[in-house]
Protein backbone atom coordinates (compact mmCIF):
# COMPACT_ATOMS: atom_id res chain seq x y z
CA UNK A 1 0.00 0.00 0.00
CA UNK A 2 2.80 2.28 0.65
CA UNK A 3 4.32 1.66 -2.64
CA UNK A 4 1.07 2.47 -4.27
CA UNK A 5 1.31 5.40 -2.46
CA UNK A 6 4.68 7.72 -3.30
CA UNK A 7 3.49 7.09 -7.20
CA UNK A 8 -0.12 8.89 -6.57
CA UNK A 9 1.86 11.71 -4.75
CA UNK A 10 4.42 12.06 -7.05
CA UNK A 11 1.44 12.41 -9.98
CA UNK A 12 -0.79 14.64 -7.97
CA UNK A 13 2.46 16.89 -7.01
CA UNK A 14 3.54 17.33 -10.48
CA UNK A 15 0.69 17.52 -11.90
CA UNK A 16 0.06 20.91 -9.43
CA UNK A 17 3.41 22.36 -10.53
CA UNK A 18 2.70 21.97 -14.46
CA UNK A 19 -0.85 23.38 -13.70
CA UNK A 20 0.90 26.20 -11.31
CA UNK A 21 3.40 27.06 -14.34
CA UNK A 22 1.43 27.08 -16.99
CA UNK A 23 -1.10 30.01 -15.10
CA UNK A 24 2.22 31.99 -14.58
CA UNK A 25 2.82 31.99 -18.55
CA UNK A 26 -0.09 32.75 -19.61
CA UNK A 27 0.08 36.06 -21.04
CA UNK A 28 -1.91 38.86 -18.67
CA UNK A 29 -5.05 40.44 -20.60
CA UNK A 30 -4.59 44.13 -21.41
CA UNK A 31 -7.37 47.01 -21.66
CA UNK A 32 -7.07 49.61 -24.23
CA UNK A 33 -4.58 52.23 -24.44
CA UNK A 34 -5.78 55.98 -23.77
CA UNK A 35 -3.74 59.10 -24.71
CA UNK A 36 -3.75 61.91 -22.23
CA UNK A 37 -5.56 65.01 -23.12
CA UNK A 38 -3.85 68.36 -23.11
CA UNK A 39 -6.15 71.38 -21.77
CA UNK A 40 -6.08 74.93 -23.22
CA UNK A 41 -8.55 77.59 -21.40
CA UNK A 42 -10.13 80.00 -21.82
CA UNK A 43 -9.72 80.45 -25.82
CA UNK A 44 -11.12 84.02 -26.69
CA UNK A 45 -12.33 84.38 -30.89
CA UNK A 46 -13.87 87.29 -32.26
CA UNK A 47 -16.78 87.01 -34.72
CA UNK A 48 -16.37 88.25 -38.63
CA UNK A 49 -16.77 92.44 -37.72
CA UNK A 50 -14.64 92.72 -34.32
CA UNK A 51 -11.60 94.04 -35.30
CA UNK A 52 -10.03 93.88 -31.76
CA UNK A 53 -10.24 89.96 -31.77
CA UNK A 54 -9.04 87.24 -34.10
CA UNK A 55 -11.72 84.75 -35.19
CA UNK A 56 -9.24 81.57 -36.30
CA UNK A 57 -7.76 79.14 -34.17
CA UNK A 58 -5.09 77.07 -34.17
CA UNK A 59 -5.25 73.62 -32.36
CA UNK A 60 -1.32 72.80 -32.48
CA UNK A 61 0.05 76.13 -31.28
CA UNK A 62 -3.48 77.26 -28.85
CA UNK A 63 -3.20 80.20 -30.81
CA UNK A 64 -6.13 82.59 -32.40
CA UNK A 65 -4.65 84.57 -35.68
CA UNK A 66 -6.64 87.44 -37.06
CA UNK A 67 -7.28 87.28 -40.87
CA UNK A 68 -4.20 88.66 -42.04
CA UNK A 69 -2.10 85.65 -40.47
CA UNK A 70 -4.38 83.07 -41.21
CA UNK A 71 -4.44 83.87 -44.90
CA UNK A 72 -0.59 83.41 -44.18
CA UNK A 73 -1.16 80.37 -42.22
CA UNK A 74 -4.23 78.22 -43.32
CA UNK A 75 -2.44 75.25 -43.12
CA UNK A 76 -2.54 76.04 -39.23
CA UNK A 77 -6.15 77.08 -38.42
CA UNK A 78 -8.74 74.31 -37.43
CA UNK A 79 -11.52 76.04 -36.24
CA UNK A 80 -13.24 79.41 -37.59
CA UNK A 81 -15.94 81.72 -35.77
CA UNK A 82 -18.54 83.85 -36.95
CA UNK A 83 -21.74 85.21 -36.26
CA UNK A 84 -24.23 83.56 -38.72
CA UNK A 85 -26.48 86.94 -39.59
CA UNK A 86 -27.80 85.61 -43.01
CA UNK A 87 -28.99 82.01 -42.14
CA UNK A 88 -29.96 82.71 -38.73
CA UNK A 89 -27.22 80.15 -37.48
CA UNK A 90 -26.03 82.66 -34.92
CA UNK A 91 -22.83 81.79 -32.89
CA UNK A 92 -20.68 79.08 -35.19
CA UNK A 93 -17.89 77.55 -35.03
CA UNK A 94 -16.70 75.53 -38.18
CA UNK A 95 -14.04 74.06 -39.84
CA UNK A 96 -12.38 75.75 -42.69
CA UNK A 97 -13.76 73.02 -45.40
CA UNK A 98 -17.00 73.79 -44.36
CA UNK A 99 -18.97 75.35 -47.58
CA UNK A 100 -20.19 78.58 -46.31
CA UNK A 101 -17.07 80.28 -47.32
CA UNK A 102 -17.54 79.38 -51.00
CA UNK A 103 -20.45 81.91 -50.71
CA UNK A 104 -18.99 85.24 -50.22
CA UNK A 105 -22.18 86.88 -49.96
CA UNK A 106 -23.28 85.42 -46.88
CA UNK A 107 -19.37 86.15 -44.87
CA UNK A 108 -17.93 88.96 -46.46
CA UNK A 109 -14.88 89.47 -44.00
CA UNK A 110 -13.79 85.95 -45.21
CA UNK A 111 -13.78 85.85 -48.53
CA UNK A 112 -10.00 84.70 -48.61
CA UNK A 113 -10.92 81.27 -47.02
CA UNK A 114 -12.37 80.24 -50.42
CA UNK A 115 -8.92 80.80 -52.21
CA UNK A 116 -6.97 79.01 -49.28
CA UNK A 117 -4.56 76.12 -50.29
CA UNK A 118 -5.40 74.30 -47.54
CA UNK A 119 -8.62 74.03 -45.93
CA UNK A 120 -8.33 71.71 -43.11
CA UNK A 121 -11.30 69.57 -42.51
CA UNK A 122 -11.93 69.31 -38.57
CA UNK A 123 -15.37 67.61 -38.12
CA UNK A 124 -17.62 68.00 -35.10
CA UNK A 125 -20.00 66.43 -33.31
CA UNK A 126 -22.37 67.88 -30.18
CA UNK A 127 -21.55 65.66 -26.91
CA UNK A 128 -23.91 65.16 -23.60
CA UNK A 129 -21.43 65.28 -21.42
CA UNK A 130 -21.97 67.49 -18.24
CA UNK A 131 -19.55 70.13 -17.29
CA UNK A 132 -18.15 68.32 -14.81
CA UNK A 133 -17.46 65.30 -17.25
CA UNK A 134 -15.67 67.35 -19.44
CA UNK A 135 -13.38 69.47 -16.45
CA UNK A 136 -12.72 65.85 -15.54
CA UNK A 137 -11.59 64.32 -18.74
CA UNK A 138 -7.63 62.83 -18.79
CA UNK A 139 -8.06 61.23 -21.32
CA UNK A 140 -9.79 60.46 -24.71
CA UNK A 141 -11.82 57.35 -23.13
CA UNK A 142 -15.04 58.84 -23.48
CA UNK A 143 -14.25 60.53 -26.97
CA UNK A 144 -12.61 57.67 -28.97
CA UNK A 145 -15.61 55.42 -30.23
CA UNK A 146 -18.18 57.90 -30.52
CA UNK A 147 -16.25 60.66 -32.64
CA UNK A 148 -14.26 57.77 -34.56
CA UNK A 149 -17.67 57.00 -36.01
CA UNK A 150 -19.69 59.49 -35.32
CA UNK A 151 -18.06 62.73 -36.60
CA UNK A 152 -18.71 64.26 -39.99
CA UNK A 153 -20.57 67.87 -39.08
CA UNK A 154 -17.74 70.51 -40.74
CA UNK A 155 -19.44 73.21 -38.01
CA UNK A 156 -21.88 73.23 -35.47
CA UNK A 157 -24.20 76.38 -34.96
CA UNK A 158 -26.49 77.89 -32.54
CA UNK A 159 -24.26 77.48 -30.01
CA UNK A 160 -24.99 78.29 -26.47
CA UNK A 161 -22.61 78.41 -22.99
CA UNK A 162 -22.36 74.92 -21.54
CA UNK A 163 -22.56 73.20 -24.71
CA UNK A 164 -19.58 70.36 -25.68
CA UNK A 165 -18.55 69.80 -29.06
CA UNK A 166 -16.33 66.86 -30.00
CA UNK A 167 -14.05 67.01 -32.72
CA UNK A 168 -11.60 65.43 -35.21
CA UNK A 169 -8.78 67.43 -36.75
CA UNK A 170 -7.69 67.00 -40.29
CA UNK A 171 -4.40 65.63 -38.56
CA UNK A 172 -6.55 63.04 -36.67
CA UNK A 173 -6.30 64.44 -32.94
CA UNK A 174 -9.25 63.82 -31.14
CA UNK A 175 -10.84 66.58 -28.87
CA UNK A 176 -13.44 68.83 -27.23
CA UNK A 177 -14.65 72.01 -26.23
CA UNK A 178 -16.66 73.53 -23.99
CA UNK A 179 -18.56 76.83 -24.13
CA UNK A 180 -17.93 79.25 -21.71
CA UNK A 181 -19.26 82.65 -22.69
CA UNK A 182 -20.66 84.42 -25.63
CA UNK A 183 -21.17 88.20 -25.88
CA UNK A 184 -23.76 89.03 -29.37
CA UNK A 185 -24.43 92.21 -28.23
CA UNK A 186 -23.69 93.62 -31.50
CA UNK A 187 -21.13 92.76 -34.29
CA UNK A 188 -18.42 94.84 -33.04
CA UNK A 189 -17.70 93.65 -30.03
CA UNK A 190 -19.20 89.38 -30.73
CA UNK A 191 -17.31 86.98 -29.22
CA UNK A 192 -16.97 83.61 -27.89
CA UNK A 193 -15.01 81.86 -25.25
CA UNK A 194 -14.12 77.88 -25.13
CA UNK A 195 -11.92 75.91 -22.76
CA UNK A 196 -10.59 73.15 -25.35
CA UNK A 197 -8.85 69.76 -24.79
CA UNK A 198 -7.04 67.33 -27.56
CA UNK A 199 -5.15 64.45 -27.89
CA UNK A 200 -1.34 64.86 -26.86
Amino acid sequence: MKNLFKPILFLSISSFLLISCTKEEDPKPTGPTYKNLVSYEANIMGGQTNSTLGSFYSISEDSVYFKAGADLNPEKIDFIYYFGLTSGDSSVITAPSDPVFNLPSDQTPFTSVKSWTVKNNTNFLKLSLSSNTFVAMKNDSLLGTELDSNVVATKITKLKIGDIVGFKTAAGKLGAYQVKAINNTNGLVRSITVDVKVQE
